[in-house]
């Protein structure tokens, strides 16, 4: 009897440990999605920059010129902001846990 417990013991131990990589392999992937998608996004601001720098150069007002600067922190502001915390949220499981984060984190 004490070596069945002991086996069933193990089987759990075992069990316990197959879990935790799988959970680890999840938790790593989604970084590198979240890491992925933050160079886009990164991408996209300096994108934004040459663009005003592009309007100066063909002579637009410095009015349009603050205008598209506007735009473009509050859009740099606004994409930061809803990336980093809606990830953040799901991460730490209020999502819906790790396959929901998964799902999102896919369809980005």
């Amino acid at each position: 009897a004490m070596e069945a417990m002991v086996d069933n013991m193990l089987v759990a131990g075992l069990n316990f440990i197959d879990e935790a990589f799988k959970l680890h392999g999840k938790v790593s992937n989604l970084q590198q999605k979240l890491s992925s998608t933050i160079g886009s996004i990164d991408k996209e601001l300096k994108l934004w920059s040459s663009c005003i720098v592009d309007l100066r150069l063909m002579g637009q007002t410095d009015e349009n010129i603050l205008m598209a600067s506007k735009v473009f922190e509050d859009t740099k502001d606004n994409l930061s902001k809803s990336w980093v915390y809606s990830v953040e949220w799901k991460i730490r499981g209020a999502g819906g846990g790790f396959g929901r984060v998964e799902e999102i984190a896919g369809r980005r």
